[in-house]
């Protein structure tokens, strides 16, 4: 094939070949049983957390990343640092497994608990799985603070929820 021209070539290849590449958001499923008792739980991820979450949570860095367009990995699955991501189940999904539908992440900053990013898969978005956990986020951070920049459609999720970017509505 090497001996063909392009046009040529462009006819013997594959369509598999010829597809120009997508992005592709999985919903990881994790091996750790869902407190069906409870209601779906997330699941906190660490820097002392297992690989396969540290890797869930650095898909969906990436995929902020890539949909936001920040200039750097938002979480690395190897070099993890200080931040606290938690795993968002999928409300629908009805399994013995965690299937993940996005992540939401925090860090420590000057003594103040900061959200740094957030992602729902697309398949999740518009059914307030944020809004679900929003409560117990306040109970483990208190008035947390939202690191900027802030998407629209991030925004119109805090306006909903009654946040600022300087903690609740009722604090600013």
């Amino acid at each position: 094939m090497t001996d063909l021209t392009p046009v040529d070539r462009e006819t013997w290849l594959s369509e598999e070949e010829r597809l120009s590449p997508r992005y592709r958001i999985d919903m990881p499923v994790l091996p750790y049983q869902r407190r069906a008792s409870e209601g779906p739980d997330f699941i906190e991820v660490s820097r002392d957390s297992p690989l396969d979450l540290r890797q869930a949570a650095e898909m969906f860095g990436n995929a902020a990343k890539r949909e936001c367009g920040y200039d750097f990995p938002l979480a690395r699955a190897l070099n993890f640092g200080e931040q606290r991501v938690w795993l968002l189940p999928a409300p629908r999904v009805n399994a013995v497994s965690f299937v993940a539908a996005g992540a939401v992440a925090f860090k420590l900053m000057g003594g103040v608990w900061e959200l740094r990013w957030m992602y729902v898969h697309p398949f999740e978005r518009g059914k307030q799985v944020i809004d679900f956990y929003w409560p117990r986020f306040v109970a483990l951070y208190g008035d947390f603070t939202v690191q900027p920049p802030v998407t629209a459609t991030a925004q119109a999720v805090l306006n909903r929820l009654g946040w600022t970017a300087h903690g609740p509505r009722s604090a600013a």
